[in-house]
């Protein structure tokens, strides 16, 4: 079970127990004995301005909109914080390093110019135990990965689990509205006056049609968030792949490099036979000239 869910079951076990115990203190027992009587009488009143309080909030449709409006600024501030203030650095790095990577010197059989681009970057740590691996390792996608960004500070797990949050909250806001709508709804329903009663209805109706809209938030917000969530992790899959390749690369000239010696010198080879070539077109020449003549001798 997800843990946004198991904290809203949480949340509202606690009301159900507040509720007992000031219900349990408000209705009073016939048996209670005189201490069990002071101690209903304290958490009544401990109690009973909190939910003076809350039904008072809850009473006015004016507070779902605060609590919507609200939850639609924290959603678009976790986004803006998420994009601007964690990805975007983190991508400038990644396009830097894959320049770098790119432009890096490699020497025979040797790394030094990619430990010097990667040593002291954000993908440091992983990028030194790949290399303490030695050839076989495997590839340095295995290494260089998104857990790599998460530890240097991406918050990739927090930003995951906001869109349950949102939800459960949205949710949890909704239900302390409606609470709150059928203990008013109870009042007016306990009149003889079927005007007042029919009111009190009608009222219950109206408050919980503008207590959904926490719920239309938290769920909205969460859409918005996962979407940019995914794309930004994508964006980031792509350019550690791009690095991936560019180490790669890297990794090949050097071995190239290494075994280079060892293969063939054909160029030597290769110089003798452009300077027979000239000589082959003329002896071809001069026999093509000879089969003229001979020719003509004949004719």
């Amino acid at each position: 079970m997800d843990i946004s869910i198991k904290r809203i079951f949480q949340l509202c076990a606690a009301f159900i127990v507040v509720a007992t115990i000031y219900r349990a203190g408000n209705g009073g027992l016939e048996t209670q004995s005189s201490s069990d009587t002071v101690l209903w009488d304290t958490l009544h009143a401990l109690i009973a301005p909190l939910a003076r309080v809350y039904l008072a909030m809850f009473n006015s449709p004016a507070t779902a909109i605060l609590l919507s409006g609200g939850l639609v600024m924290a959603g678009i501030l976790l986004v803006v914080w998420f994009v601007y203030l964690k990805v975007r650095p983190v991508s400038r790095e990644l396009d830097r390093l894959i320049q770098d990577c790119a432009r890096a010197p490699v020497q025979t059989g040797r790394l030094d110019g990619l430990d010097r681009v990667l040593d002291s970057s954000l993908l440091g740590t992983d990028w030194r135990a790949w290399r303490a691996a030695g050839p076989g390792a495997g590839r340095p996608s295995a290494y260089l990965t998104l857990a790599s960004l998460d530890r240097s500070g991406l918050r990739l797990g927090l930003v995951q689990s906001m869109p349950n949050y949102f939800v459960g909250l949205g949710l949890v806001m909704t239900f302390l509205g409606l609470i709150a709508g059928l203990w008013f709804a109870s009042q007016g329903m306990r009149t003889a006056d079927m005007v007042e009663a029919r009111t009190a209805l009608v009222h219950l109706l109206n408050s919980a049609t503008f207590k959904f809209l926490t719920s239309v938030a938290g769920i909205g917000m969460s859409l918005v968030i996962s979407l940019a969530f995914r794309i930004s992790v994508q964006s980031l899959r792509d350019r550690l792949d791009l690095l991936c390749d560019r180490v790669e690369d890297a990794v090949a000239r050097a071995s190239f490099s290494l075994v280079a010696p060892a293969l063939p010198n054909v160029s030597d080879g290769s110089a003798a036979l452009a300077e027979q070539i000239p000589r082959l077109i003329s002896s071809i020449d001069r026999l093509e000239q000879a089969i003229v003549r001979q020719s003509a001798r004949i004719g």
